[in-house]
């Protein structure tokens, strides 16, 4: 449990500092530079794609975050990470994701969904207090939590077991790698239907 509290206060002081530097970017300029990313993510963010995220309202230094992970190896994804070297300003990124930040946040739709199905994913979203960090409406709580709910399905239950099977090793809070691995198949898949629909 200290350990976890340890992560968490370390977790918050660099999203401090990350915020700080994230609040400097310019979201006029971040929507130009972001028209080479549209074509995974949708011009606004809203990818249509299910296995591409969507960025629409993301917080911008989760952005800023993930970007120089791409860069640094910490994710991986063949076309990401070459989109992410290829931005080799810093102002660069804390433009684009400003841009991305600035959309309304991302919405899912539960129509279509079968309602047992999203019950059991709420119940597994707080059994495992996911709320506790990510929110009631899955919209992260603070700088540090990112925007999950309204989120792809396919994406969500992808970056579970990323994180998982420890294929994504970018956790800052050191939180989400524990979590995950206590999740069966069928529970991410529930979870992860549930967040989507938000």
């Amino acid at each position: 449990m200290k350990q976890q509290t340890w992560a968490v206060l370390m977790g918050t002081m660099l999203a401090a500092a990350s915020g700080a530097a994230a609040a400097e970017g310019d979201a006029k300029r971040g929507a130009e530079l972001a028209a080479a990313c549209g074509g995974c993510h949708g011009e606004t963010g809203n990818s249509e794609v299910p296995t591409f995220p969507k960025l629409a309202g993301q917080k911008a230094q989760y952005i800023v975050k993930q970007i120089a992970d791409f860069q640094k190896g910490g994710r991986t994804d063949e076309t990401m990470a070459g989109m992410a070297m290829g931005l080799t300003e810093k102002q660069d990124v804390l433009d684009i994701a400003a841009f991305y930040a600035s959309q309304p946040v991302m919405k899912g739709s539960a129509e279509g969904a079968d309602a047992k199905a999203l019950a059991k994913g709420k119940e597994i979203y707080l059994e495992f207090k996911c709320n506790t960090c990510h929110g009631d409406d899955g919209k992260g709580k603070g700088s540090l939590f990112p925007v999950i709910g309204g989120q792809h399905k396919d994406y969500l239950a992808k970056t579970l077991t990323d994180l998982k099977t420890d294929v994504r090793k970018n956790d800052t809070t050191m939180m989400m790698a524990p979590l995950a691995k206590k999740l069966n198949a069928k529970q991410i898949e529930a979870v992860a239907e549930y967040l989507s629909t938000l």
